[in-house]
C-alpha cells in the first residue's frame, strides 16, 4: 500500500470475531494501521508489518488503537518494523489487556515542532509494553520527543525496552497504579526517566518479605544525559510523594543507579528526589538476557490468538 491515508482500516470486529493483520507494507500520510471500536473481538493481531508514517497532522500514527470507555479488543501488536514522522508511532487509547512487543521503531530527524511519542498508552488497564526499541535521530534537546509514554494506566508491565535519542526516554504521567518497570535500557536523552508532578507508579519493586529481585533497569553514565540526570521524579513535595514510586536498588551496579537531582535551587529541574532510590548492599537484579523475557513472550503471544 504506497502513498495512501489509511493502510488498513478496522471498526466494529466484535462479537468474538478475530482479525489478523501482517506482512504488509504500508506508506502512508496519516495513519498506517488504524483500529477503532473493536471491544469484544476475540482477538486483533497486528504482526510483522513494514510502515512507513510521513505527516505532520495531529494523531497521525503508524499504529492507532482506540477504544470508547476502556475497552478490551484483545490486540496484540507485534514484530512490527517502523518508521515514523509522525505523532505517533504507536499509540492505545481507553484499551485494556493490549500486548505491544518486539517492535522496532525509529523516527528519522525531522522539523515537526508538535508532541510526538515513540509509543503510548493512555488510561489504559493491565497492558504489557515489553521488547521494544524505540530510537529517534532528533536532537534530544528538541522538547517534543517521548520515547514511551505511559499516563493514567494501571497495572502496565513494562519490560526489556531500549530507547534513544528522545528528549524524554520514558515519560510517567498522573496516577499509574501497579507498573511493572523491569529491565529496561534507557540510552541517550536529555533525560532518561521522567515523572511529572503527579506521577505515581507505585514502588519498584513491591516491598515484600524476602525481597524480590531488584528491577535492574539500566541507565548511562548520567554524564551522557543532556540535562545531566538520568531519571527525575517532579512529584517530589511532599517527600513522602517520592515513597509511592520508590525504586530499590542493589548499590553496587552502577548502571542501575541513575544520578538524580537533589537539589532544589539548581537546575533544570529544581526538585530534591533524595529519598526516591534507596540503595541496598546486597541482592540479585532482574536481567532480560538471563530470563529470556521477550522470546518467551514473543512465543507465547504467538501461540494465544490464532487469528483468521
Amino acid at each position: 500500500m504506497d502513498t495512501v491515508r489509511y493502510g488498513v482500516h478496522m471498526r466494529n470486529c466484535i462479537d468474538t470475531l478475530t482479525a489478523e493483520i501482517s506482512s504488509n507494507t504500508i506508506n502512508a500520510y496519516f495513519r498506517g494501521i488504524d483500529l477503532m471500536n473493536n471491544a469484544g473481538s476475540a482477538g486483533i493481531s497486528v504482526r510483522e508489518n513494514f510502515i512507513n508514517i510521513n505527516s505532520t497532522l495531529s494523531a497521525s500514527a503508524a499504529i492507532y488503537l482506540s477504544e470508547n470507555t476502556s475497552g478490551n479488543a484483545r490486540y496484540t501488536i507485534d514484530g512490527n518494523i517502523i518508521d515514523y514522522k509522525s505523532s505517533y508511532g504507536i499509540t492505545s487509547q481507553n484499551a485494556k489487556y493490549v500486548v505491544i512487543t518486539g517492535n522496532v521503531l525509529t523516527q528519522p530527524a525531522f522539523t515537526q515542532s508538535t508532541s510526538n511519542y515513540g509509543i503510548l498508552l493512555n488510561n489504559a488497564d493491565s497492558s504489557v509494553v515489553s521488547c521494544n526499541s524505540v530510537t529517534s535521530a532528533n536532537n534530544p534537546l528538541y522538547t517534543y520527543s517521548t520515547g514511551i509514554d505511559i499516563s493514567l494506566s494501571d497495572k502496565t508491565t513494562i519490560t526489556c525496552n531500549t530507547t534513544s535519542g528522545h528528549h524524554k526516554g520514558v515519560f510517567f504521567g498522573g496516577g499509574n497504579a501497579d507498573t511493572d518497570f523491569r529491565g529496561n535500557t534507557i540510552g541517550v536523552h536529555y533525560t532518561g526517566l521522567y515523572l511529572n508532578s503527579a506521577a505515581v507508579i507505585s514502588q519498584q519493586p513491591p516491598i515484600t518479605i524476602p525481597m524480590p529481585e531488584y528491577h535492574g533497569n539500566v541507565w548511562l553514565d548520567s554524564a551522557s544525559y543532556l540535562s545531566g540526570y538520568g531519571a527525575v521524579n517532579m512529584n517530589w513535595q511532599p517527600n513522602t510523594n517520592l515513597s509511592l514510586s520508590l525504586f530499590s536498588t542493589n548499590q553496587s551496579i552502577n548502571s542501575h543507579n541513575p544520578v538524580i537531582p537533589l537539589d532544589d535551587n539548581l537546575g533544570p529541574f529544581y526538585v530534591d528526589d533524595a529519598s526516591w532510590f534507596s540503595k541496598q548492599i546486597s541482592g540479585s537484579s532482574f536481567d532480560c538476557s538471563t530470563y529470556l523475557v521477550c522470546g518467551e513472550l514473543r512465543l507465547l503471544m504467538k501461540n494465544t490468538y490464532e487469528c483468521r
